[in-house]
Formats: structure tokens, C-alpha cells, sequence
């Protein structure tokens, strides 16, 4: 018998009906940390159950969906296209519980925001604050991620919005613009140039640096006016990290100089903990924007916040935007 919506549950190929979800759910996480052990960290099994998990998944569908072996990792034009269908599907199934609580007249469900260190301000939590007195059934997941983790986690439909740094624009996803961020060379106390006011440019060529971006990331991932700061000084890159406390431990532990937003580190400046270094006149900047996916079915939790916090940055002047950072290292100096 068909189904009143037209579909035929009797005709469809076995394969649909023998799909595990759990399956699909991993795949996802594998294709997203682009490694199997890293994924098994993540989904906090051992490495050999999810190698197993994702041979039962080729073996079901009868192809080969991840070139593996050594450090070769690619996924094939088959998995390419399992992944695009298994995001779709885990966007639309994670937005059932919302949607029935709506029918109910309930403004209930999750909201997942996905934050790249050190940018969320006053005015989010402000927000957050708001909301949460208004509708206190809804719950949040706030996470830390790299920029491009943030982004890629919107696209996937597994986040409602991230709050990042956006050096450049991926087709198919809002950027609600937030605030222009000014960073600034710094170096910590123990620093041979701390404290130093007859510091050039010149004199920072061949400095030891911590840069704030993982690895892995080229410079095709970052802001241009800091790529040609860091390539115009010569620096050498002694450590990294998409998190900017850590960056801060690493600058504070003498390992080298670093790029910091202007506003948040004040306060570490007064106390004397970082010292400012040239260039002094033309501070490279970075956009941070609320990015949000085009393509999601909004639940009403959902497109209720979204739409507090960009109408809050919007009345917001630009110049009060980050006047309220309360530091790198989330506690406030002393």
C-alpha cells in the first residue's frame, strides 16, 4: 500500500531501510575532522570502532567512500555526495523537536552557537540573558571552535549560527556583519622589547611568533593585512592555536610575539602583563559576522534569537561594540 504522501515504503531499496543512523552520524564526524583518529576523539570511541563503523557503512552501500591508508585521507565522489545528503538530513531530523513544540504553541527546543575565541561580547550575552527570562524552556550550546570550524559547522546545518571571524565568503551562508576588530602586535614581560618605546618595524624582522590559526590552516584562511604583517616582519612561527588564551599563555611563557585584539588585551596592557609593538598607525583588522545558513529551516527558538541579536548589533554604534570585551583570557585582569 502506498503511503497518503505518495512515497511507496514497500518499493524503496532495501538499503534505505538497513541504513544505520549511528552510521551516518559518524561519517559525518569522520568527513568533518578530515582524520579517523581525530573523529574518534571526538565521538569519544577508540579508532578500531570507528574503522569498523565506517567499513559496515561502505560495505552496506557497496562502495568505497574514504581513500585511507598512512597519511593518505580523501573522501571519494561517492562520500562527497553520502556527506552533502547525510547534512540535509541531520539539519531537517535535529529540527523535529522545535517544530512539534511550535504546533503546541511552545517556544521550546535547542539553540547550538558556535563562537571562535575571544568574540563574543556584552551585546551577546545581553541577548542571551533576555531571551533565556522570555523563553526558559528553550536550551543553548555555546562551543569554542577555530573560525573555520565555526563556518563549518553552520554550513553543515549542526550549528544555528556562529559568531567568527570571516576573512572570506562561503556561497550559501549569511553574513550578518557584527564589528571591525583592531589587533596589534604584543609582546609579554619577559620580553627583550617589553617596555621598550624606540622599537621599529624594523627591529621585529626574524621575530619568534605565535600565531593565532591552527596549522593546518594556509594563509588563504586568515585576514590579509595580517598575513603581509607577519610576512613583512619575517616571523618565525614557534606556535599556534586558534584559541587566543592560548596564544596568550604561549606569549606570556616568552615564546615569542603575537597578534591580539586591540580592546580585549587593555587591560593586560595597564597592568603589565603585554606591551604594545609597531606597527602603531595602522592597526590590521579583522570582521567578525554573525554567520547563519540560507539554506536552514529555522525553528522558532531559533529565528526568535537570531533575530534579537542581529537587531541588537544593528542599534548598537559600531565604536561601542567591543567596548565591553572582557578579556582573553575570560577572567578580567586585575
Amino acid at each position: 500500500m502506498d503511503d497518503p504522501y505518495g512515497i511507496d515504503l514497500f518499493n524503496l531499496d532495501p538499503v534505505v531501510w538497513q541504513l544505520d543512523w549511528n552510521l551516518l552520524r559518524t561519517f559525518i564526524v569522520i568527513v568533518q575532522e578530515g582524520s579517523i583518529t581525530r573523529a574518534a576523539s571526538r565521538l569519544l570511541l577508540s579508532q578500531p570502532a570507528v574503522s569498523a563503523a565506517l567499513k559496515r557503512l561502505e560495505d552496506r552501500l557497496d562502495t568505497r567512500l574514504i581513500e585511507r591508508g598512512g597519511s593518505n585521507f580523501r573522501v571519494t565522489d561517492e562520500g562527497q555526495v553520502l556527506f552533502r545528503q547525510c547534512v540535509e538530513l541531520y539539519g531537517d531530523v535535529s529540527q523535529l523537536p522545535s517544530m512539534i513544540a511550535a504546533v503546541q504553541g511552545k517556544v521550546s527546543g535547542r539553540i547550538s552557537i558556535v563562537l571562535a575565541s575571544n568574540t563574543g561580547t556584552g551585546i551577546f550575552d545581553a541577548v542571551l540573558a533576555e531571551f533565556h527570562r522570555e523563553h526558559p524552556a528553550v536550551t543553548f550550546m555555546l562551543t569554542v571552535a577555530s573560525s573555520a570550524q565555526a563556518v563549518q559547522s553552520v554550513a553543515a546545518k549542526v550549528a544555528t549560527a556562529a559568531i567568527c571571524y570571516a576573512p572570506h565568503k562561503q556561497a550559501g551562508l549569511e553574513y550578518h556583519p557584527f564589528v571591525s576588530l583592531p589587533f596589534g602586535l604584543y609582546c609579554g614581560r619577559g620580553h627583550p622589547f617589553f617596555g621598550r618605546d624606540d622599537i621599529g618595524v624594523q627591529d621585529l624582522k626574524g621575530s619568534d611568533f605565535v600565531s593565532f590559526q591552527p596549522a593546518r590552516l594556509g594563509d588563504d584562511m586568515w585576514f590579509d593585512d595580517m598575513v603581509r604583517l607577519r610576512r613583512s616582519i619575517e616571523a618565525n612561527i614557534v606556535g599556534h592555536s586558534f584559541n587566543m588564551r592560548e596564544v596568550y599563555r604561549m606569549v606570556m611563557a616568552g615564546l615569542g610575539i603575537a597578534l591580539f585584539p586591540i580592546p580585549a588585551v587593555a587591560g593586560y596592557v595597564a597592568r603589565g602583563d603585554l606591551w604594545r609593538l609597531p606597527p602603531y598607525d595602522e592597526a590590521p583588522a579583522a570582521e567578525i559576522n554573525v554567520v547563519t545558513n540560507i539554506r536552514s529551516s529555522r525553528s522558532l527558538p531559533e529565528q526568535l534569537f537570531l533575530d534579537a541579536l542581529i537587531e541588537r548589533i544593528a542599534e548598537t554604534p559600531e565604536e561601542e561594540r567591543y567596548l565591553d570585551w572582557d578579556g582573553i583570557t575570560g577572567l578580567p585582569p586585575d
